[in-house]
């Protein structure tokens, strides 16, 4: 078809082949059969196909508290300045040099592009590869699907991956470089860590403490959460500020489309009653199932 001719290769890649035209002094007879046999276009096929990529976490997760949320098709959850490891398992050997791009694409618009990181190599002989990848502190958090790239810079050839799975990057308060960095560590506790806390209700002259269970490691709890970002941009997303404060108005609903609406008269037959509530986790999970206040 023309100079250019696509493989398709499952559901997992693609790869473009390039063809040369021949010129006049070498015409190709036309009694002779150019159709290539199933066997030529699966050895074709094979060498460019990525049969697997996997993502894992250098630093432990137990340490950053990322191994007690509960998510569902969620490949990797790190935080901010954390080392992503990425490898890719090819059905065949490579070798000569290569070019590996693993670009972040948000979840909730997929037209955007957060961030992407490249590496470039020598493989002899070599059926996997390796990529390491230190998330920066001022990274935009989120929810994103991984997108990577192979450039064979011999013939220039692209080979393409889109993970079925995504990847989450939280905010780091351990980092000293990442702006939500807090140095006391009952703050984190109180703040960050402990699912279970006391909040008070009442007026300032007359306060009542209510147990409260915040339940942020519940199911579809942090899913919830990052979808209130999803009107920020990049440069919002780095900010704690800025995502603290979409967070709060996303929170309570005026137009119908936040979290709550606030209403302490009359009947609640669509609802319940604010004080009826004990924690987050309910009312997030029913945000997220009916994306309704």
């Amino acid at each position: 078809q023309g100079d250019d001719a696509t493989f398709e290769m499952g559901d997992t890649a693609r790869a473009r082949v390039r063809r040369r035209p021949p010129t006049a002094s070498k015409m190709i007879s036309p009694k002779r059969n150019l159709t290539p046999t199933p066997a030529q276009i699966y050895t074709s096929i094979q060498k460019f196909e990525i049969s697997q990529v996997i993502f894992t976490q250098k630093e432990p997760r137990t340490e950053n508290f990322t191994s007690w949320f509960s998510i569902n098709d969620c490949e990797a959850l790190l935080r901010r300045g954390n080392t992503l490891i990425m490898k890719i398992v090819l059905s065949s050997a490579l070798s000569g040099r290569y070019t590996i791009s693993l670009t972040f694409v948000p979840s909730y618009r997929p037209r955007d592009r957060f961030g992407q990181f490249c590496a470039k190599g020598i493989a002899k002989n070599k059926s996997d590869l390796w990529l390491s990848i230190e998330i920066p502190p001022n990274f935009p958090v989120g929810k994103y699907n991984p997108h990577i790239s192979i450039v064979l810079e011999a013939n220039d050839d692209i080979l393409t991956h889109f993970h079925p799975k995504f990847i989450i990057v939280l905010f780091n308060p351990w980092n000293t470089g990442d702006d939500a960095y807090v140095e006391n560590e009952a703050v984190i506790r109180e703040c960050l860590t402990d699912d279970v806390g006391t909040i008070w209700r009442g007026t300032h002259r007359q306060m009542t403490p209510l147990l409260w269970e915040y339940g942020q490691y519940e199911e579809s709890c942090l899913e919830a959460a990052l979808s209130l970002l999803q009107t920020l941009t990049a440069d919002e997303c780095r900010s704690a500020s800025s995502v603290s404060r979409a967070i709060v108005a996303r929170v309570n609903s005026r137009d119908g489309t936040g979290v709550l609406m606030g209403s302490f008269k009359g009947k609640h037959a669509t609802g319940m009653h604010p004080c009826r509530w004990n924690g987050s986790a309910p009312i997030l999970q029913r945000f997220y199932r009916t994306r309704t206040s």
